[in-house]
């Protein structure tokens, strides 16, 4: 790998958490008596609309602000090992993204990479894991895979000595450390506040007035954690005296994103007339839905949002298209966190996680998308592995 070489690639349907975000609204004294009243005056409800749209401002400011972690120190590498690498769905581009990626990493350690694609096929899945272990592999990442889908695969893994780490999941059971995070259970509050603070800026942008239809996935648990974000933040708003609505949600699958799904998601839109903002779980599932809603003449008083940064959809942010909004991650700093992780675990240490080698997400909008290409971090992370793998 050349020094300061870039792959511009993102990983969809994970993030990187930066704050709690929550939005809580006082209900008054539940104790009055037969004789009181307990009521809100309009300049109360003000104050708190007030207060939570501040609140909003300045979570959207820290969402979409230059993201500057720094990998700490660590063990130098550990020469030749053998990787298996697990994408969920090659075909798929939030899959295909860390290929590149983790072939180019793979050859800065001098370790060999097998890749099996799972196809986004269960049995596949397991399969994979299985042969991992027939290969005698020193180590495997999977990417986009459900820990709960290959549990009985990840403990065959484990028992045979062979160390995991994954992307976009959690570490169930202590099977396979996650890269964000290496504790069970932070990853779904990591992905409930990237659901929130998309849709804090979607409610910004639509003039604090936000109308959404919200087209789920329940395929993938971070596609169910983020779109609750979303809900999570519907409930805080209306809460706080907004306008925030959530009119009609429609499952797809992501299989007929490229078939069915653009049909439904006109009809819906057709059902709903009055909605402004167009919520999908992943920014693949637009490029199926956008193109049907434009041919449909349904995207005239409206905009989309998303997750993922994924480049067809970062394209469209850049030239004021439809869609206005993405969460996208630093996936070389993700990449580079997994294979560091493994090179810890060969080295006799414990896993640190993504957000401790500094990955973070980054709200990608109209205002602050990249010149070109996708967002994949605002800072140069080859310098700092080298300096930690291959120390002068």
């Amino acid at each position: 790998m050349t020094k300061g070489k870039r792959v511009a690639v993102l990983m969809c349907l994970v993030g990187v958490i930066m704050m709690m975000v929550v939005g809580t609204v006082g209900c008054g004294d539940s104790t009055t008596t037969p004789t009181e009243t307990a009521t809100i005056t309009p300049t109360e409800i003000s104050s708190q609309l007030d207060a939570f749209k501040a609140k909003v401002d300045a979570d959207v400011e820290l969402w979409t602000s230059p993201q500057l972690g720094t990998p700490p120190p660590g063990p130098e590498a550990v020469p030749g090992k053998h990787i298996v690498l697990i994408p969920s769905m090659a075909a798929a581009e939030g899959a295909a993204h860390p290929i590149p990626v983790a072939q180019e990493i793979a050859e800065f350690l001098g370790w060999e990479l097998t890749i099996i694609d799972a196809a986004g096929d269960p049995v596949k899945m397991n399969d994979a894991v299985e042969k991992a272990i027939t290969l005698k592999a020193d180590g495997v990442i999977t990417i986009a895979i459900d820990a709960q889908i290959i549990k009985g695969s990840l403990e065959k893994l484990k028992a045979a000595g062979i160390p995991c780490v994954s992307f976009g999941s959690e570490n169930l059971d202590n099977l396979c450390a996650s890269s964000e995070y290496t504790v069970e259970g932070k990853m779904e509050q990591m992905n409930l506040d990237i659901g929130y603070a998309v849709a804090e800026w979607a409610w910004k942008e639509s003039g604090y007035d936000m109308k959404m239809i919200m087209m789920t996935d329940s395929e993938f648990i971070s596609s169910i954690q983020i779109d609750q974000g979303v809900r999570n933040f519907v409930e805080d708003c209306q809460a706080a005296g907004g306008d925030c609505q959530i009119l009609a949600e429609a499952p797809f699958l992501v299989n007929n994103v490229m078939t069915t799904a653009g049909g439904l998601a006109v009809q819906t839109a057709r059902m709903n007339p009055d909605f402004n903002v167009f919520w999908a779980a992943y920014d693949f599932a637009l490029m199926g839905m956008i193109p049907a809603l434009e041919d449909a003449g349904l995207t005239s008083n409206s905009f989309a949002v998303s997750v993922c940064g994924n480049a067809w959809n970062t394209q469209m942010i850049r030239e004021g298209g439809y869609q206005r909004a993405t969460v996208a991650l630093a996936y070389d700093s993700a990449m580079f966190s997994l294979f560091d992780d493994l090179n810890r675990i060969f080295s006799g240490q414990q896993p640190i996680g993504g957000v401790a080698h500094g990955c973070h997400a980054k709200l990608i909008t109209t205002e602050n998308v990249p010149a070109s290409g996708v967002w994949n971090g605002d800072i140069d992370y080859i310098p700092y592995y080298q300096a930690i793998w291959f120390p002068q």
